[in-house]
């Protein structure tokens, strides 16, 4: 798939046919992950205004 051409269909079928969330970065699809492997995380990370990663 053309991540470049993908439409907001598709990523709406992917979600509701294969169980799979779409990666956007930059207003730019990134990709496509299984919720399974989001859902056995605590904490997705994102990005924060504190680049050096303290909380």
């Amino acid at each position: 798939m053309n991540l470049e051409k993908v439409t907001v269909q598709q990523c709406i079928d992917k979600y509701e046919k294969q169980k799979k969330i779409t990666i956007l970065r930059d207003g730019k699809v990134k990709g496509f992950v299984n919720i399974s492997a989001i859902e056995r995380q605590e904490e997705i990370p994102t990005q924060t205004a504190n680049p050096s990663g303290d909380k």
